[in-house]
């Protein structure tokens, strides 16, 4: 006999409830507890926005170095004994070792019903519950109700207990075990020894199962939201540890906590062994959560800030659940019995050995060691180092030993002299705290830093803010929820951004903590809970302050409720100071934008700025489009919104001249990464600036795209015209910067073609001259030979002649005469044949006729081959390789070539005239006469050089694709994109100035007026146009209609509703609005089965 009700003389069993026809009791109290468990955590986690943005995949955005800074900020205690218990991280990380074995207890669980092994593993090991229901439940109620009376009795001082200790005791420590005796109050699961009433009856008695149920349900609601809120809303916030999770991880890991003693249980009271699909389906879906959990836990390590150990305990964790899992699904695919799965869990030691150590070395990459500050910044390792400079700078300066104030400020100073390439935002974040150390003693001053005259500054005031940006109306927005989500860093930054100094107050010492605590001191309870809890920033005001004595080199000051060190100085050497900083903030910036470093261009430009804000520091135009158009280069959204809108109204206003751009090419290509912004508005000021800019490039003949323009900037151009196709606005702006690129690069190729040209002109007239050089050295060779053979001839009849006079004396008189009268006549023939050649060399020299080859015209060099030569009647021909021209013909050639290169060069249009009327392009051919020949001089004045031709003006898309030179700014087929789509706005507007003019004279007669009427009501595109022209006279006007109509509808990439309202006449946007706009929802149907539009 089934016993179901505390009334029957046999003692209740669950086991009896379905012979009792109540089966649905049993797995009703689960089914809701699940439903509640995910939708209240979905419900949180939706509060935390997407997958994308609750879970960061992403490890340089989650291990966020001032996060990490802040949190060890935030931790920093003034006693430096290393002596001291830091209960709360034991209680975190005891919390964090608790999930161990629920977790690997969970699959187990499942297996152990599957395979029948009943009643050999205890399951109230693994949950860290005590045999009897009694204590569970009076451990709870005891934990609940001290939470309660500590958070609405006395707030204010119970706050810090219970950050500290209260809640990380409830809700990491003990919450396993808490949430586990609320199930088993509401499920009442098999296998428990449960709580007796009055009377003996369990909750295995269905009349007496509901008080069990309400009680544990409400358990187990309170217990899971509480645990949530604090997660979300109370723990991040918190001021006291060194290591923390992100929101959304963290709300997963409550309810993986939650979710095992669910499972756990469930498996208890069900009869596994008789439905096997059932466990391993269950198998299946929780190996897959876990082998997620595992995977992102190893790849990203979600714990920040001195986080390797509790890195390992989780790897550790869900390792040991992944294997389990594993081993039960595998003795489930087998049907293994409960042997084989303690079999299957001996390796089990090892895989936790092996998951501590592989995660250890991962974990180690970016821990932070737990030191102080002093001992962050000494440290060898730029991610330590730079923790340390974020933290010091977050600090509260009442928290740190007065003795570690000097070294602090010295190393502090070392690194923003001599920090190196890597470790640029270290220099940023120390630069900051530097300013703020000589601030005091600088405003004695009441100067400035930057510009000596405020003449050469531009104005104080110049920065503006967007505050219709979308994000700034969503934070608004989100502030009148009633949990808002705080960022837990937000405060902090707050305080110490860089703004005008109104007061700054020295605290003065009131009640202050030994610096070295005794070692009675350091193991009171009192000290354990008390001394280092946290306090408001007013009871911190008045409590762990300082007093300095004049001699002092540093002191603690207050500014706007934060204390910073300050140095004891002259306001003379403040301002020296401050001019130091400004200069080493200069230098920062520029070695941060040549490496590209966001991150470092990000933190210093936003210091320059916050300087000039506060009025402390003036500006010249240049460095200010320097900050600014570094701010355009980094991801803050908010600050990028913010200098377009400040940069197009300091440029639109001639508070600077747009001409810098152009001098300054790497501050253009930064603002250029402004396309990659979601807010239209920013993307609209950023093509309206650009515009500008280029179309003063367009007016200098010395721009070169080149030198201007990064590949990267031109694809952020091209993308955004395609990508913001919808905004008649942005795209009008986009598609004149392509002109104005299509523009200038085409001059630039008639300049460099221009410039090829007198190159070759230049080189074949430094021919022309070497070739004549070479001729009257051979000439002066010549000549030189002649006359030593005549003066060699002249030596030998000298010598003839006096061997005759001695041959004379000695044979007579006779024979005397006759040689005498022979010598005679040979000398005066060797004179005048001397005399021949001399005159001969001299009028060889002169000579000025032609030769065969010099009558030929003069080769013309081809610009399409370098090989090949033109005359000037077109016929082309090769030089001949042993060809040597005169010297008459060099220097005429010489002559004639620089004559037709000056005349070239003349010929060469200025860019507004070159540009007027569309850009022009020299379309070189084959026969083209590129420099015009000049024949040899003759009597008269030579004739003058013909002009360039000029190409004829075709229309814009033939004029460009009818160019042969490949163009790299402007590619072919974007041109033809520019072309379309301004050609069908053209057409557009054109169709619908004649349907309005041809509609306003038609209704003037009134059976136009009422045909018309009768035709618009029952459609404009009706029918085909040379049917309707065929009906009726004023078809046609219909036809323009339904041109129009189909224009405005199918014209794809146009943004032709934006060009209506923002580009048209207001007199033909008033007419579509009235006669063509109603009657667009009727051209989708008439023409969908058009493939192919009149148009195209």
């Amino acid at each position: 006999m089934a016993a179901c009700f505390s009334s029957s003389s046999l003692p209740c069993t669950k086991a009896d409830w379905p012979a009792c026809g109540y089966a649905f009791v049993s797995d009703a109290p689960f089914a809701v507890l699940s439903v509640f468990w995910l939708g209240y955590g979905l419900a949180h986690l939706r509060r935390l926005g997407s997958a994308g943005s609750f879970l960061h995949f992403d490890v340089d955005a989650i291990h966020d170095p001032v996060a990490q800074g802040i949190a060890i900020a935030l931790a920093q205690r003034k006693s430096g004994s290393h002596r001291r218990i830091q209960l709360q991280r034991y209680l975190k990380l005891l919390g964090m070792w608790a999930e161990w074995p629920s977790y690997t207890y969970t699959p187990l669980a499942i297996g152990l019903k599957a395979t029948g092994a009943n009643g050999l593993v205890n399951p109230n090991l693994f949950t860290f519950n005590v045999y009897s229901e009694v204590l569970n439940i009076t451990a709870a109620v005891l934990s609940g109700s001290l939470l309660l009376l500590l958070r609405h009795w006395r707030r204010v001082q119970h706050e810090p207990l219970l950050r500290r200790f209260g809640y990380p005791l409830v809700f990491d420590v003990l919450y396993i075990p808490l949430i586990s005796t609320c199930t088993r109050l509401a499920t009442c699961p098999a296998g428990y020894v449960h709580l007796s009433l009055p009377g003996g009856a369990t909750c295995d008695c269905l009349d007496r199962f509901g008080i069990f149920w309400s009680v544990g349900f409400v358990g187990f609601l309170l217990l899971y939201s509480s645990a949530l809120h604090y997660k979300m809303y109370i723990e991040p916030t918190g001021t006291t540890m060194e290591f923390r999770f992100q929101r959304g991880f963290q709300v997963i890991m409550v309810m993986a906590r939650t979710l095992n003693p669910l499972m756990s249980m469930r498996a208890n009271d069900s009869d596994l062994k008789q439905t096997s699909a059932i466990p391993v389906v269950a198998m299946i879906v929780f190996l897959a959560c876990v082998l997620f959990l595992l995977v992102y836990s190893y790849k990203t390590q979600p714990c920040i800030g001195s986080g390797r150990i509790p890195n390992n305990i989780r790897v550790l964790s869900f390792a040991s659940s992944l294997y389990t899992a594993c081993s039960v699904l595998c003795v489930l695919a087998e049907n293994g019995d409960d042997n084989a799965l303690y079999w299957s869990l001996l390796p089990l030691p090892l895989v936790w050995l092996t998951a501590w150590k592989i995660n250890g070395r991962r974990a180690t990459q970016y821990h932070i060691p737990h030191l102080t500050i002093l001992e962050l910044l000494q440290m060898p390792s730029p991610q330590s180092k730079l923790v340390g400079t974020i933290a010091a700078l977050h600090v509260d300066a009442a928290k740190v030993r007065h003795r570690d104030h000097d070294a602090i400020i010295s190393q502090l100073l070392k690194i923003a002299k001599l920090a190196r390439s890597g470790e640029l935002l270290c220099r940023a974040y120390a630069i900051r705290i530097l300013w703020f150390c000589h601030i005091e003693n600088f405003r004695k001053t009441k100067t400035c830093v930057g510009e000596l005259t405020p003449e050469t500054a531009v104005p104080s005031k110049l920065w503006c803010k967007d505050r219709a940006i979308p994000m700034r109306l969503a934070k608004a927005k989100s502030t009148t929820s009633f949990f808002p989500l705080q960022d837990p860093t937000a405060s902090s930054r707050k305080r110490v951004k860089i703004h005008r100094v109104s007061t700054i107050t020295i605290p003065t010492k009131v009640d202050d903590e030994p610096e070295e605590p005794t070692t009675a001191s350091a193991q009171s309870p009192r000290k354990w809970f008390i001394g280092g809890s946290h306090r408001s920033s007013k009871h911190s005001y008045r409590v762990s302050t300082l007093k300095t004595a004049p001699t002092e080199a540093y002191h603690v000051v207050c500014i706007r409720d934060k204390h910073w060190i300050s140095r004891v100085e002259e306001p003379a050497a403040a301002h020296f100071h401050c001019v130091s900083l400004y200069h080493m903030a200069l230098e920062a910036l520029a070695q941060s934008c040549a490496q590209s470093d966001v991150r470092a261009m990000h933190q210093v430009a936003r210091l320059l700025l916050e300087w000039y804000n506060a009025r402390y520091l003036r500006l010249n135009g240049t460095i200010l489009t320097h900050m600014l158009s570094t701010l355009c280069a980094t991801n803050d959204v908010k600050l990028v919104t913010d200098a377009t809108l400040t940069l197009l109204k300091v440029f639109g206003d001639g508070v600077v001249p747009y001409d810098l751009w152009l001098r300054n090419a790497s501050y253009l290509n930064h603002f250029l990464l402004v396309f990659q912004q979601p807010y239209a508005p920013t993307i609209l000021r950023a093509a309206t600036l650009l515009q500008h800019v280029l179309a003063l490039g367009e007016a200098d003949e010395k721009t070169n795209l080149f030198q201007l323009l990064t590949p990267e900037s031109m694809r952020l151009i091209h993308a955004a015209l395609y990508k913001w196709h919808d905004d008649y606005a942005i795209s009008e702006r986009l598609e004149a910067i392509c002109d104005s690129l299509y523009n200038i690069e085409l001059h630039m190729h008639a300049h460099r073609l221009q410039e090829q040209l007198r190159r070759k002109s230049l080189a074949q007239t430094k021919i022309n001259t070497n070739v004549l050089s070479w001729v009257q050295q051979q000439h002066k060779a010549m000549v030189t030979a002649i006359h030593r053979s005549a003066e060699s001839m002249v030596t030998a009849v000298s010598m003839r002649i006096a061997q005759s006079v001695r041959e004379f004396r000695s044979s007579g008189s006779s024979i005397l005469s006759r040689r005498s009268h022979m010598s005679h006549r040979s000398v005066r023939l060797k004179s005048a044949n001397l005399s021949l050649i001399r005159s001969s060399s001299r009028r060889s020299s002169l000579l000025t006729g032609t030769s065969s080859f010099s009558q030929l015209p003069l080769p013309v060099p081809s610009h399409r081959s370098t090989g090949r030569f033109q005359s000037s009647t077109g016929a082309s021909f090769k030089e001949p390789a042993d060809s040597i021209p005169s010297a008459h013909e060099s220097n005429l050639a010489s002559t004639n070539s620089r004559i037709n290169s000056q005349q070239t060069l003349r010929d060469v249009e200025p860019r507004h005239a070159f540009l007027e009327d569309g850009a022009k392009i020299v379309i070189a051919t084959e026969s083209a006469d590129v420099v015009p020949f000049h024949a040899p001089e003759t009597e008269g004045p030579p004739p003058e050089a013909p002009p360039m031709p000029r190409p004829k003006r075709m229309p814009a898309r033939t004029q460009r694709l009818a160019t042969a030179q490949p163009f790299v700014f402007v590619t072919v087929a974007l041109l033809s994109e520019l072309d379309r789509r301004q050609s069908l706005r053209a057409q557009f507007q054109e169709l619908l100035w004649e349907a309005k003019e041809g509609y306003e004279m038609a209704v003037q007669h009134p059976t136009n007026a009422e045909w018309f009427a009768a035709q618009l009501r029952q459609s404009p595109v009706a029918g085909s146009p040379q049917k309707r022209r065929q009906r009726h006279g004023n078809h046609d006007i219909l036809d323009k209609f339904s041109r129009v109509l189909e224009l405005y509808t199918f014209a794809e990439n146009c943004a032709m509703e934006d060009f209506v309202h923002s580009g048209l006449d207001i007199r033909l946007r008033a007419f579509f609005d009235d006669h063509v706009a109603p009657f667009c929802a009727l051209v989708a149907p008439a023409s969908t089965k058009t493939t192919s539009r009149w148009w195209s």
